[in-house]
């Protein structure tokens, strides 16, 4: 989403630099600072605004991970949807990890 400076770092600064869905810390690294992109809340009600109340940080994975949610309008189902799916897919996540960590894979 495509947001003026002045409001990109309002909302950057009002969320500490962390993504609000998951909690990455988007100024642990420059990739990361250049990943962190704003979610539009509240739906297309507010399209072709610039609110910064409607507006949250959100890393990368969060974002593509709500791209085809669009029906989940408030921060608080898109954060539903986002804790489910990282539920799910931390099972997997950590034995492939061990895996990959242990020189298996």
């Amino acid at each position: 989403m495509k947001v003026s400076r002045k409001t990109w770092a309002a909302v950057f600064e009002r969320d500490l630099g962390r993504c609000r869905y998951c909690g990455m810390d988007l100024l642990a690294s420059v990739p990361a600072f250049c990943a962190a992109t704003m979610d539009r809340i509240e739906g297309a009600a507010q399209a072709g605004t610039e609110d910064a109340a409607h507006l949250v940080l959100a890393c990368a994975g969060c974002a593509s991970m709500l791209s085809g949610v669009g029906h989940l309008k408030t921060f608080a189902e898109r954060k539903t949807f986002l804790d489910q799916q990282h539920a799910k897919g931390r099972p997997w996540y950590l034995e492939f990890r061990s895996r990959m960590r242990d020189g298996e894979g």
